[in-house]
């Protein structure tokens, strides 16, 4: 016998079972792949199920909860200043309080309820609406200009006091009113980022004609303010414009959000339906707070998380420019 005798000679069936079994094993894979989607599927589908039956418990939705005011476009707001900005929402809040007043009815004529006239937290009470925007001049020749940006479901108002303390300090003090906000909270479920950005800019713009090159321009923001805040910067770079601030400040800033937030829209889907609209809201609280919402429609939190990722790739594209 020769050496090679005891060495088994290969197949010539062995490549075809090799294909065969990888046939069967990507086959495999794909039928667990298809598995896991109709899952996903059914599970989603399960939670609109559950969502759109869970709207329709509790008391119905009030008056502050579907009027939706008519704010201006981004693209108006953008074509526009800081003059036809407060002359186009003072136009709003009246016409918003007029329709307001007619369709609230006795039960909602509270001493809390901010939308009554006549109770204790109506903000015309407080001697000025703080849910408008609103300047503040220091007393003698400026010093310097500020934008200071209020956070979401917040007012005006939230940055009152520190507008306050930068004008003691000599700068005259710009407080925008993100559209959406200061009104119902109705307007949150139309109202987004197009707009916050658009009235970002339009206050920015301002501020350099005050500064009128000579004085030193400070922006402020807090919480999704602070993410609009930095967007603007970020976006100036990108363009490769200065950055047109001296000072950043931001406060409590929303850089990132959970990655699940990106899919908070599927919660209002049912909304689409008309027996099923009060799935649009993550919260339906009464509204007794004169400066700040405290119920939350879905589409807000959508709408934030939206900045913050447009603001993540902002960042990633000013880093590639600017490698340190």
């Amino acid at each position: 016998r020769s050496p090679g005798d005891d060495v088994p000679s290969p197949s010539a069936d062995e490549p075809g079972a090799n294909r065969t079994a990888l046939r069967r094993w990507v086959g495999g894979i794909g039928t667990l792949a298809r598995r896991i989607a109709w899952a996903v599927v059914l599970l989603l589908l399960a939670v609109v199920c559950v969502r759109a039956y869970l709207s329709t418990q509790g008391p119905p939705l009030r008056p502050w909860q579907t009027l939706v005011p008519d704010e201006e476009s981004a693209d108006a707001i953008a074509r526009g200043d800081w003059r036809t900005y407060v002359e186009a929402e003072d136009a709003m809040f009246d016409d918003l309080h007029r329709r307001m007043q007619k369709k609230l009815e006795p039960g909602d004529r509270t001493p809390l309820n901010r939308y009554y006239d006549a109770s204790f937290t109506a903000p015309a009470r407080y001697g000025r609406d703080w849910n408008r925007s609103f300047v503040l001049e220091p007393s003698s020749h400026p010093r310097g200009v500020v934008v200071l940006l209020h956070g979401l479901t917040d007012s005006p108002y939230s940055m009152r006091s520190i507008a306050q303390l930068f004008r003691t300090h000599g700068f005259v003090a710009l407080v925008p009113r993100m559209p959406g906000h200061g009104t119902v909270p109705a307007s949150l479920t139309h109202e987004g980022r197009k707009q916050w950005v658009a009235a970002t800019d339009m206050a920015m713009r301002e501020a350099r004609r005050r500064a009128n090159g000579g004085l030193p321009i400070h922006l402020v923001g807090y919480s999704n303010g602070a993410a609009l805040a930095l967007l603007h910067v970020t976006g100036r770079i990108e363009r490769g414009e200065p950055a047109g601030v001296d000072r950043i400040v931001l406060l409590s800033p929303m850089i990132e959000v959970n990655a699940f937030a990106r899919y908070a829209g599927l919660a209002g889907v049912p909304a689409f339906f008309t027996r099923y609209a009060k799935s649009a809201w993550l919260d339906l609280l009464p509204e007794f707070n004169a400066f700040k919402y405290n119920s939350f429609p879905v589409r807000a939190a959508r709408e934030s998380y939206l900045v913050t990722a447009a603001l993540q790739a902002s960042l990633r594209r000013v880093g590639e420019q600017r490698p340190m």
